[in-house]
């Protein structure tokens, strides 16, 4: 049990960065837009329409960005492997494992904000949305701390702390270019 516990640690470890950039990142941003889309006082159906697209293409960005970007880091690292010892080059992240871990957990962060749309007028499910986010982002933040080993308050109030900056911005976008 705790070899396999050790195993699933050093892959979450080795990932931790795509899977708090994600989640933050589709949460975050998806507030953001819901937000604004809400304070505009646009219909609910394309809150929802907008919203899923926004999730789709920018998860799909997101794991584009991180295949490329852990690619040239590795492409780096290989290049200075003769300065690097061996066990130092197999922490290195698989750009495929790490596209698809972004792109997985940004869906999710989404979804948890799109949810509320679903069943909710919009005023009420942007209420919801904004508590949901902040629950996730300060739970997330400190299951974070586990991989981390800091502090697990600090690090979910962290999380919510930076996560709240950018919902905040959605907002107040929405607030100055209201439809109606």
């Amino acid at each position: 049990m705790k070899e396999k516990e050790d195993r699933i640690h050093k892959k979450v470890s080795t990932y931790i960065r795509e899977y708090v950039f994600g989640f933050e990142d589709g949460i975050v941003s998806t507030v953001g837009v819901v937000a604004g889309l809400t304070t505009a006082a646009l219909s609910r159906n394309i809150i929802l329409l907008a919203t899923f697209i926004e999730i789709i293409v920018a998860a799909f960005s997101m794991a584009a960005g991180t295949y490329l970007s852990l690619k040239a880091q590795r492409e780096l690292s290989n290049d200075k492997r003769k300065v690097k010892s061996k066990a130092k080059r197999k922490e290195i992240e698989r750009p495929f494992i790490g596209s698809i871990i972004m792109f997985l957990i940004f869906i999710v962060g989404g979804f948890i904000v799109m949810a509320p749309y679903i069943f909710l007028n919009p005023h009420s499910a942007l209420t919801f949305s904004f508590v949901i986010s902040a629950i996730s982002l300060f739970l997330f933040g400190a299951v974070k701390a586990h991989y981390t080993k800091s502090d697990w308050f600090k690090s979910g109030l962290e999380m919510l702390a930076v996560g709240s900056l950018a919902v905040l911005v959605g907002f107040i976008l929405g607030s100055l270019f209201r439809v109606g």
